[in-house]
């Protein structure tokens, strides 16, 4: 069917068919060809907003511009079903609109069910239409049009499957550096995270390898599960240097991934990796770039870890009432006392890393390039004044 009105397009004059191209707009979505579809779109005298959104959907762009609802209660299934796929217009979901959407969904074609379910489920899963989402998972994993490896990601990222075997599951997942298996990297890094247990040499490897080879950035999972990763494992030369080479690139991404890094490093008190860290990147990224949240949490890990300069140093950035927590008085805390709360001396030895990321910078030439610098020169020494007193009391 596509290919004959492809055939038909343009009538003996050359003259655009607008009926035959609106069809193949209608059917391209349904084919993964979001840019085919808005591309004969915008060629008729008056494409549908609506349409040219669905389209925009469908060739990746984020949050399409759908026309306004004025009453989302007033809508069908389907005006709801799109905007809760591909928007963040629809911002909560009443049981009665979910049921609604679900209907919308099943009354699809098969291969556009597979297109836009994983989407739709996660949107339901968001909503707290957690019974919705689990109904629409069981209807992609009968579906020919929707793999058992999208199947699983889908599973994890729902939280429905408590099975201990899905960490076993994802690793079932090709290594063929698609955008599967690069997620399901990223999953396997979020588990261990989420879990609290040390990343294998051999996952780590692997995911440098996809960052590399698919020169990814902030903006992918991947990258900013390893960038935490390596910080949590001790490579904190590795995650400053990837960090510090995305700068030129502005990406809003990678305020999120610092953010979490430090956040990460606090819940699991790992006190001197994040001081190390801080200063690494202090030139390029200032503490008070850090969220409010992550300043607590870094701020009480300073306490905690016997640091009161860190920690008052943390406070005084922080804006607003701060948590009962933080008002306590700190005469009593004193210098490091506990080995975390010194810099390892192996942090330091950085001269062996050979790691690229895109092929001409090395890890090692970008952290020689940090260590050049005079603020984390003198925060080292300070650090290691600070470690000479606490052992000569």
């Amino acid at each position: 069917e596509y290919t004959a009105l492809q055939a038909n397009l343009f009538d003996d004059r050359d003259q655009l068919n607008e009926m035959v191209a609106l069809e193949l707009a209608r059917l391209s979505p349904a084919h993964g060809l979001g840019t085919e579809a808005a591309y004969w779109l915008n060629a008729t005298s008056a494409p549908s907003d609506s349409f040219l959104a669905l389209a925009a959907y469908f060739a990746g762009t984020s949050n399409p511009a759908f026309p306004a609802v004025i009453d989302y209660n007033a809508c069908n299934g389907m005006p709801l079903l799109w905007r809760g796929v591909a928007t963040d217009a629809i911002t909560s979901l009443s049981d009665d609109q979910a049921s609604a959407m679900l209907q919308a969904f099943l009354s699809l074609e098969n291969r556009m069910q597979a297109l836009i379910g994983a989407d739709l489920a996660r949107a339901f899963s968001e909503f707290g239409h957690d019974h919705v989402a689990k109904d629409v998972l069981d209807r992609l994993e009968s579906s020919p049009h929707f793999s058992p490896s999208e199947a699983t990601l889908l599973t994890f990222d729902l939280a429905l499957d408590t099975d201990p075997q899905i960490a076993g599951r994802l690793q079932q997942i090709p290594q063929d550096h698609s955008t599967l298996s690069i997620d399901a990297l990223a999953r396997l890094l979020m588990l261990a995270r989420s879990q609290n247990e040390p990343v294998s040499d051999d996952l780590l490897i692997s995911a440098e390898a996809l960052i590399r080879e698919a020169s990814l950035g902030p903006q992918n999972s991947l990258w900013h599960e390893t960038v935490i990763a390596q910080a949590r494992s001790g490579d904190i030369s590795i995650a400053a240097a990837m960090i510090t080479s995305q700068f030129d690139a502005t990406t809003p991404d990678l305020p999120n991934t610092i953010d979490q890094m430090f956040s990460d490093l606090a819940k699991n008190a790992l006190v001197g990796r994040a001081l190390f860290l801080e200063r690494a990147l202090a030139e390029m990224f200032p503490i008070e770039g850090l969220s409010r949240e992550a300043k607590i949490a870094l701020a009480l890990l300073y306490r905690d870890g016997n640091l009161p300069d860190e920690y008052l140093r943390i406070r005084e950035t922080i804006s607003g009432r701060l948590p009962e927590i933080m008002r306590a008085e700190t005469s009593n805390l004193t210098m490091p006392e506990i080995e975390d709360a010194r810099p390892d001396p192996d942090m330091f030895d950085m001269s062996s890393l050979e790691f690229t990321l895109d092929g001409e910078a090395s890890i090692s030439g970008m952290i020689e390039a940090i260590e050049d610098s005079r603020s984390l020169r003198a925060s080292i020494a300070e650090m290691l004044v600070y470690t000479q007193v606490s052992q000569g009391n």
